[in-house]
């Protein structure tokens, strides 16, 4: 018997039409790998949340030409790289079986991902599978024979995404929806805005009111308004929520928040008569030949950002559980995932119409946009509806209108969307949230004045409300409706000025978001042509009321009425607690383990000994330059700790000698991380001293220790037989050499308070983040760090791994140094290479 050739041996022949062949058959084999390691996790990702396309405005040429590009892209890249090699024969098989080896090892990850165990472990478990892979497929005729079976799976798999699966009715031609017959003759215009993630009991005051000295526009608005103080949502995700408010009637998770799927709705009902300025970013109601003008964007744009995102959620596939938390999280917003959807100027250029996911890159300037085109003009009345992504996560804003940049977790506390056990962390999550909410009403404000500039304020019908509230709650989810926080879910403001109306009004009735439609027909006196579930507000109370919000994933959760009321009223009491209320945001900054310690000088609490623990600040620099007026302000305070520390400390924030927070300390994965977020006029302009202190005891026991900062190691650099090499006081020594890592001293600059020193640093392939970075003055070691700051830049050049790849030392640091002895070195792995200025 003839032994089989080894796959990695040269065929007895080597004519062109055998090249050919063999590159045909590697195609498939590579193909069938991509598409059980990659394209069919994705395909069941995106099946199940088909809306993902629909909030990015995809149509169906993107999705068919996406689904097809992830099918058959990856692997005739990789063909083409194999392809390069066929004259060296040998070489072009082994890159063949190391590519197999990559995509074994990617489909045993996803296999075996449950499995408790280290994230070290599972890579290693998966990379010697994928090497078990690999030599079955060199060495035996079965593996190869069972991938060229399974050649049509990915076709398979195709077919059923875009002809079987929920996106299916994204691709097939819609049914043409246009306007209905409603009756509506008047000239009245309508202006609905629909904030997202909004409790309306985080509005109350200790009587029951708007909080007229944190939200003084909405509590403004209320004095014209009527309040209904009690009203709900029907559903806890806005893709039912919003479909809800729109339709007057509770839609069902097998329908896609789009106008084929919901032809009567509240654009429909105003086509006939009305002109539109809707800015609908997430559902997709409008007909096309009503909103014709919404922005959009550009195919390449569309599928730029759907490619972008997607990335993310592949890496959340393949990584292990515990290193999961170090990526960008994709379950939090609908686009954006890679700078963990906050806001950046990238998103303000709406002439462009080249981004279609501007909801989520800039809400400020999606607003700005909406408002301005209220002008009450044209020979229609006007729609203007507006969802807007605010205060919903990620939480980057202060009242002010000024932002604040994030190291670390985006969202210390939460994983999964659920709430960890620690109530500190909640707590603290509400305190953004609740800063966020007083920039919406900012927002508000904004909104108003338009209304008057533009003469249309005062004869307006005037909607504002929410698709479902938000939960801070240890141990509960954060949006996800249950029994212990449907209070916070259900909760939305819901505040309507008819036409003429000036004297505001509280109605504590049965109000919901499936009655807006209703209320909205009726004082336009119009009628729907179907029916649905709302009745026009205000309706009479007969009493057995049940509050019922429906769950994302299946089921309802119920609560009597007057149930509900009784306990989001303990809510407000416990929230009023924590962050106070009639006293604008000062009792709200001052929330912490132990709040009587701010405001007070650091020299008038008493010392305690030393404490072990060591802290490296983020954001130093932005610290020694304080600007009042810039658009982005250092209010959350952050930092690693070290030495003795192991999560849960009291840690006090001192700005310029005064404590201004407390906080406490908390595990993220192995690190120990500390946040804290303080008012911005605790800083002076220009220089700021920042400290960390150690708090032990509380009340009148209370005493602090200065918490030095964080010097990892002790260090000479040397040279060694032509060789730099760094010799720690403790550990190997590390050989400095070219190509180990890569990155760049971006800021090295002298004045008068010291010599700013900052960069980025990775390894050499740009997959990761460098272990540490060491700055030396000659032979001397002055400080060493981790690579902890946000890049953006760096994310989107070169993947999620380097998005938090930034470092920056302070002026103490360098302090005497001359710049021309400045060296920075990059440690990766137990070798080291110097950065480039």
């Amino acid at each position: 018997m003839t032994a089989p050739t080894p796959a990695c041996e040269p065929p007895p022949a080597n004519s062109r039409s055998t090249a050919g062949r063999e590159l045909l058959i590697a195609w498939v084999h590579l193909a069938v790998l991509w598409a059980f390691a990659i394209g069919r996790p994705l395909f069941q990702v995106l099946q199940d949340s088909p809306e993902f396309f629909v909030a990015r405005g995809n149509t169906s040429a993107d999705i068919v030409l996406f689904a097809i590009a992830l099918t058959l892209l990856p692997p005739t890249l990789l063909l083409i790289c194999e392809a390069v090699l066929v004259p060296l024969g040998r070489a072009r098989r082994l890159l063949h079986l190391a590519f197999v080896g990559l995509l074994v090892a990617a489909i045993a990850v996803q296999t075996i991902n449950g499995i408790d165990t280290s994230g070290k472990l599972l890579v290693l478990v998966a990379l010697a599978c994928g090497l078990a892979g690999a030599v079955a497929y060199a060495r035996t005729r079965v593996a190869p024979a069972m991938l060229s079976v399974l050649g049509p799976a990915p076709v398979v798999f195709l077919a059923l995404f875009l002809l079987v699966s929920p996106v299916s009715d994204l691709v097939r031609p819609q049914n043409e929806v246009s306007a209905m017959p409603t009756g509506i003759s008047g000239s009245t215009p309508v202006v609905v805005v629909v904030f997202d993630e909004f409790a309306g009991s985080t509005l109350l005051d200790e009587g029951r009111k708007i909080d007229a000295t944190r939200f003084p526009n909405l509590a403004a608005f209320a004095g014209h308004a009527t309040w209904y103080r009690n009203a709900t949502t029907v559903a806890d995700q806005t893709v039912r929520a919003v479909p809800a408010i729109l339709t007057g009637s509770r839609s069902s998770r097998d329908r896609l928040p789009t106008a084929s799927a919901y032809p009567q709705n509240l654009f429909t009902a105003l086509g006939e008569r009305y002109s539109f300025d809707v800015d609908e970013p997430i559902t997709d109601l409008c007909p096309d030949q009503l909103c014709h003008d919404s922005v959009s964007g550009s195919a390449s744009s569309r599928l730029r950002s759907l490619f972008d995102d997607l990335s993310v959620v592949s890496a959340h596939l393949l990584a292990p559980p515990d290193l999961e938390h170090r990526l960008p999280a994709v379950d939090r917003t609908f686009a954006g995932f890679r700078n963990a959807g906050r806001d950046t100027d990238e998103g303000s250029d709406f002439g462009a119409g080249d981004l279609p996911s501007a909801a989520f890159e800039n809400r400020v300037a999606r607003f700005e946009r909406f408002a301005d085109a209220l002008d009450g003009g044209g020979s229609r009345p006007q729609l203007g509806f507006l969802h807007i992504a605010l205060p919903h996560v990620p939480w980057q804003y202060l009242p002010s209108g000024q932002s604040y940049p994030v190291s670390g977790p985006d969202t210390p506390g939460l994983q999964d969307e659920h709430w960890g056990k620690d109530p500190w962390l909640a707590a603290q999550a509400e305190q953004r949230y609740l800063l966020q909410l007083g920039f919406a009403d900012r927002l508000v404000g904004r909104l108003m004045s338009r209304l008057r500039e533009a003469g249309l304020y005062d004869g307006a019908l005037i909607v504002l409300t929410a698709d479902h509230g938000v939960s801070f709650r240890a141990d509960e989810n954060r949006r996800a409706v249950s029994a212990g926080n449907i209070v916070d879910i259900a909760g939305v403001p819901l505040l309507i000025k008819t036409p003429g109306q000036r004297q505001g009004e509280i109605d504590d009735g049965f109000a919901r978001t499936v009655d807006i439609l209703a209320t909205i027909a009726k004082t336009l006196g119009g009628r729907l042509p179907t029916p649905i579930d709302g009745r026009p507000l205000p309706h009479p109370v007969a009493g057995g009321e049940v509050v019922t919000v429906d769950r994302y994933g299946g089921g309802r959760v119920r609560i009597p009425f007057d149930t509900y009321v009784q306990q989001r009223d303990a809510a407000v009491r416990r929230r009023i607690d924590v962050f106070g209320s009639g006293d604008g945001f000062a009792r709200l900054f001052a929330a912490g383990p132990d709040p009587d310690l701010v405001g007070r000088s650091v020299g008038s609490v008493p010392a305690a000994p030393e404490s072990g623990v060591h802290a490296e600040l983020d954001f130093r620099r932005e610290y020694s330059a304080f600007e009042p007026d810039a658009p982005e302000v250092p209010a959350f305070v952050t930092a690693q700790l070290s030495g003795s520390a192991a999560g849960g400390e009291t840690i006090a924030i001192a700005v310029n000698r005064r404590i201004v927070a407390v906080t406490h300390s908390y595990l993220d994965g192995s690190d120990v991380r500390v946040g804290a977020i303080v008012p911005p006029t605790a800083f002076t302009r220009g220089e700021n001293r920042v400290e960390a202190l150690a708090v032990t005891g509380e009340g009148e026991s209370a005493r602090v220790a200065p918490i030095g900062q964080l010097q990892t190691e002790q260090a000479t650099l040397v040279r060694r037989g032509g060789e730099l090499v760094v010799v720690p006081s403790k550990g190997p020594e590390i050989r400095v050499v070219p190509g180990v890592a890569d990155g760049f001293i971006d800021t090295l600059s002298e004045d008068d308070d010291g010599i700013d020193v900052s960069g980025w640093a990775s390894d050499a392939s740009h997959t990761k983040a460098a272990d540490r970075v060491m700055l030396f003055a000659g032979d001397r070691l002055l400080q060493a760090t981790r690579p902890s700051i946000v890049r953006t830049d760096l994310a989107k050049s070169f993947g999620i791994g380097l998005a938090k790849a930034g470092f920056a030392f302070t002026d103490s640091a360098v302090e005497g140094a001359d710049e021309e002895e400045l060296r920075v070195i990059a440690v990766v792995g137990g070798r080291a290479s110097e950065l480039r200025r």
